[in-house]
């Protein structure tokens, strides 16, 4: 049955979120979902724009700078599921760029020494940052090669983009050296960059179109894109970039590192916008064996479990990986503190996330995936418990204190005692289609059919014939007496007291494939339909 938050600790999240907005700083998005997709909490606080003061909404859309990469991940393993790509296969078959390598063996600020790789490039190495690449903030060989290659220091501290040589936010095809023999070590880089490429190549298809098509529309998504040209309503809706001042905890705006439209190329490592939302619900398509909200099938399940395998063991040089390594940053106009994952927690890299390999006392199960993003972004999956986060924001450089102590507040919350609750006992009530509480013992049922003949909007995530692949999807709350809903089919049963009459004029229908409230008389603008669409009778 689905999993929810207990009453106490939805309280706490509550508290915690309530507080976190101060005057003159940035507000953030929380969120969590369960495996069956639905959004257990989603809250925005505070303010959007720190500036003027613009406040923050559950629907902002963020860049999600390296939270891309998971959806990079599950895109690359589509088309191996398709047979168009071996893991284990070199990537110049498709990239001929990656043929021949260079391998950075000596720098200082003003001279570069390499040498050839002698190992082909895999797409399981790109997967796992096994690779050989890593990124200028936390490596020095690539922090002087950028420096070397003309790229002059702008306002912000960014390096500009060059016409042909490159940083890791142009938007331009990389021509980064390596700075280790692919397949040694673990180090963290620009290797999901290169597997959207790959991605690209395979397909034909700009990443961004691949996603599209395989994996938001599927899944009822039309909010994620790289380059938003074609969508003013969503740059409305964006937040701006913040730039902290560390020195003196002041916030103020920048400009994005990136392209916001005509996006000369879709960074699979961190070109993506989308809201917590949307990417909530890709999260619960790694905590649902890659079966999404609506019952769309992403991935086989086997694909999924060989996602959250360590693909790591046998790596020579564990890198960042070790129980209690640090990865220094060489950049803090990017990276203000270290690289320090989960410390004292044995660690591996499934194919494109961290994995703790061990239960974390008081905390998430073992084989849990995670990363986050540059811009103070997280994100988590943990199978075992069926649920998965977010937190959302759009602040550089990478280390804000108050997101990191947010972060550690949010899973304590969640994984105290009693947090998370099955639906069966959440609030005392039961999933039992046919169960009535005492209270409500003069309920009466109801079937509420939506008319596929009067739907205008055909993409409209309701329930209509020939969506989803079970016989019922058990969706229980309390909301205002209401005893139970399910789906049976392209209809709603609800349960609930007073008569039919009554039912229609009050409002609700619950259960939705993605775990939302319909109010009809408050929402049928956005949702394309209206009362006339339903089919009411009792039973």
């Amino acid at each position: 049955m689905p999993v929810q938050l207990s009453d106490k600790a939805r309280q706490e999240l509550d508290a915690l979120l309530d507080a976190y907005p101060q005057p003159g700083t940035p507000g953030t998005v929380l969120g969590l979902v369960n495996k069956q997709g639905e959004m257990v909490y989603l809250k925005g606080v505070g303010a959007k724009n720190a500036v003027t003061g613009e406040k923050m909404e559950d629907d902002t859309l963020f860049w999600i700078a390296s939270c891309t990469k998971m959806i990079t991940g599950l895109a690359a393993m589509q088309i191996v599921e398709r047979g168009l790509i071996d893991l284990d296969e070199p990537v110049s078959k498709f990239v001929p760029e990656l043929a021949e390598m260079e391998v950075i063996i000596e720098s200082t600020p003003t001279t570069i020494k390499t040498r050839k790789a002698q190992t082909p490039i895999t797409l399981r190495m790109l997967l796992t940052h096994t690779s050989g690449w890593s990124y200028s903030w936390y490596n020095q060989h690539v922090f002087n090669w950028v420096k070397q290659n003309d790229n002059e220091v702008n306002g912000e501290g960014l390096w500009s983009e060059l016409m042909n040589k490159t940083d890791e936010f142009s938007g331009k095809q990389l021509e980064m050296p390596l700075v280790n023999e692919p397949g040694e070590k673990w180090e963290y880089g620009i290797n999901m960059d290169w597997t959207g490429i790959v991605v690209e190549r395979v397909t034909g298809q700009l990443l961004g179109d691949f996603f599209t098509e395989n994996i938001f529309k599927p899944l009822g998504i039309d909010d994620s894109f790289f380059d938003l040209k074609d969508r003013p309503d969503l740059l409305k809706r964006l937040s701006p970039m913040h730039k902290w001042d560390a020195e003196t905890s002041t916030f103020t705006i920048r400009d994005f590192p990136h392209a916001l439209t005509n996006v000369p190329h879709h960074r699979g490592g961190g070109g993506l916008h989308t809201t917590a939302k949307s990417y909530l619900t890709v999260v619960s398509v790694l905590l649902n064996n890659g079966v999404g909200p609506n019952g769309a099938q992403l991935l086989k399940p086997e694909t999924v479990q060989l996602m959250f395998k360590n693909h790591c063991e046998n790596i020579k040089d564990l890198g960042g990986l070790g129980t209690n390594a640090v990865v220094k940053s060489t950049d803090p106009t990017r990276a203000d503190s270290d690289l320090e994952m989960l410390p004292g927690i044995k660690k591996g890299w499934g194919l494109s996330f961290l994995l703790n390999t061990e239960d974390i006392p008081g905390g998430r199960k073992a084989y849990s995936a995670e990363w986050g993003g540059i811009a103070n972004l997280f994100w988590m999956a943990d199978p075992t418990s069926e649920v998965g986060m977010v937190i959302f924001n759009d602040v550089l450089p990478y280390g804000l204190p108050q997101f990191g102590k947010l972060e550690e507040d949010l899973q304590r919350v969640v994984y105290s005692e009693g947090a998370l609750v099955q639906a069966s006992t959440w609030n005392g009530g039961s999933c039992t289609p046919n169960h009535t509480r005492g209270r409500h013992a003069s309920s009466v049922t109801y079937i509420c059919e939506i008319d596929p003949a009067h739907i205008r909007d055909q993409n409209t995530p309701l329930p209509l014939n020939g969506i989803g692949n079970k016989e019922y999807n058990d969706y229980h709350r309390d909301w205002e007496g209401y005893d139970y809903a399910y789906r049976i089919k392209s209809c709603w049963k609800i349960r609930a007291p007073g008569n039919l009459e009554q039912m229609k004029k009050q409002y609700l229908v619950g259960g939705a494939p993605r775990g939302m409230v319909y109010v009809l008389d408050k929402m049928k603008a956005d949702i394309k339909w209206d009362q006339q669409d339903l089919i009411w009778r009792e039973i």
